[in-house]
């Protein structure tokens, strides 16, 4: 026999799905937080899933093909896994009903509690009332000004500090119903309410696995080791959130992950140095706060290398001040120059720089310019060009050996590249180095560049 038993006619009402999807699906297996009302209406539609014509195997211009036998076997045995899942995780549901309860407990125990900061006591409070963590984003993409860049990277290695020493290593002698709220507020925070939206199997291996560092009370050197490193895990915050919170977390990261620790050692401490704390310790500077104010030294940051360093490139991170071209045009026909002059260290070769044109008034045009033109010194990342910069972020990169893709979406996002017309040169060092631009041209105006980063090829800074 053939096919024709498999045939079905369309019509409107019918809802169909494309069996491919359903045994090769496009989705990883999540955990997912849907509301009772929600769980309900699954049940429901899950009965539509037990007849054929549902499902549809080959598309015809007048009629389709339903699953064969095989495929029926097997859709009908997801369909029952299904329905065996929408029944409801019960162990998974009581154990979080029993998170809540257990951190309500444990802010009630005063014989027992920890000191909190100002940092940990707020999402204390905010857990036990809402039953969340108070940052909703599980990789917040929090960026600082540069002004704060320092006071906030202090910040989020002193909370790490005193929920280590003041809230981790005392848990380690309570009874297990302290410690596994303490540790899933710690886990929350860094999640937040889309704990159920990551991979199941991410979730319950950070959960038991910072669990178990606490139970082995392994954590006896550790904090020894986080005081030893805090300039340099000070400095990596810094750099790192020149770009915003997951990259300075991950920059916080590889130097824990240098030291002389056991591997879950590690991972607790790189939990510390979450996101999270960077959007805490944030919200304590500019509120301002006491504990903000007291756990920050000025000019703390004055002797860190603000660098990044990529696949196969590096990047210094420049000031404002002094890499900042002031553009003022007066009325009349004439083009006005000025440069940004920086330097090349010895065996270093130079490859581009990022920029904003900002601050823009009146009609005036800026331009890329030459050296000559322009009066400047040293070598010339560019020669005269003509094309007209916006008031935007730029890129100028000459990217015959290093990975531009990689470059822009660490630095720059976003950033408009050169025309593919417009010339960089590399510049090799030691050496100083400029770039030039004008504004003009029959107009009055002002406008500023900011020469934010200049990037460098190779991996080994000087």
């Amino acid at each position: 026999m053939g096919d024709e038993w498999r045939r079905k006619t369309y019509y409107k009402p019918r809802v169909l799905i494309d069996t491919s999807r359903i045994l090769d699906p496009q989705f990883n297996d999540n955990l997912l937080c849907i509301t009772g009302a929600q769980l309900e209406m699954l049940r429901i539609l899950t009965q539509y899933l037990h007849r054929r014509s549902t499902f549809v195997s080959e598309y015809q211009d007048q009629h389709y093909l339903t699953p064969t036998n095989e495929e029926w076997d097997t859709l009908q045995a997801i369909v029952a896994d299904l329905e065996d899942t929408l029944m409801g995780c019960e162990e998974i549901t009581t154990a979080l009903n029993n998170i809540a309860t257990q951190v309500a407990c444990l802010c009630n125990r005063s014989n027992r509690q920890p000191a909190y900061t100002p940092v940990t006591q707020d999402i204390m409070n905010y857990f036990v009332d809402e039953g969340q963590a108070r940052h909703d984003n599980p990789y917040p993409q929090t960026t600082v000004g540069d002004a704060d860049r320092c006071a906030i990277s202090q910040l989020v290695w002193q909370g790490a500090w005193e929920m280590l020493t003041e809230l981790i290593q005392p848990a380690q002698d309570a009874a297990s119903d302290v410690m596994l709220p303490l540790v899933m507020v710690l886990v929350a925070s860094w999640v937040g309410p889309a704990v159920f939206n990551i991979p199941t199997g991410v979730a319950l291996a950070t959960l038991w696995n910072v669990i178990e560092v606490l139970e082995a009370g392994s954590l006896t050197d550790v904090a020894n080791t986080f005081w030893s490193i805090r300039e340099e895990l000070v400095c990596a915050i810094y750099a790192g959130l020149n770009i915003d919170a997951r990259t300075a977390a991950s920059m916080a990261r590889e130097v824990i992950n240098e030291q002389d620790l056991a591997p879950l050692d590690k991972a607790c401490l790189g939990l510390l140095c979450s996101p999270w704390m960077v959007a805490a310790a944030k919200l304590a500077w500019n509120t301002p706060t006491a504990w903000g104010t007291a756990n920050v030294t000025a000019g703390y940051c004055d002797t860190c290398d603000d660098l990044l360093i990529g696949n196969d490139w590096w990047a210094r991170r420049l000031p404002e001040v002094g890499n900042t071209v002031i553009l003022d045009h007066p009325v009349g026909q004439a083009w006005y120059y000025d440069c940004w002059e920086g330097s090349v260290p010895a065996g270093q070769v130079c490859c581009g720089i990022v920029y904003t044109v900002q601050n823009m008034t009146g009609s005036c045009t800026v331009t890329p310019m030459g050296k000559s033109e322009s009066s400047c010194i040293g070598d010339e990342l560019w020669p005269n060009t003509s094309h007209i910069l916006a008031e935007v972020l730029h890129i100028a990169l000459n990217d015959e050996e290093v990975d531009k893709d990689d470059i822009i979406a660490t630095l720059c996002p976003g950033a408009i590249e050169k025309p593919t017309d417009a010339e960089v040169n590399q510049v090799s060092g030691a050496t100083d180095i400029s770039a030039g631009f004008k504004i003009g041209w029959d107009c009055t105006g002002y406008a500023e560049v900011y020469v934010s980063w200049q990037i460098f090829e190779g991996t080994t800074p000087p």
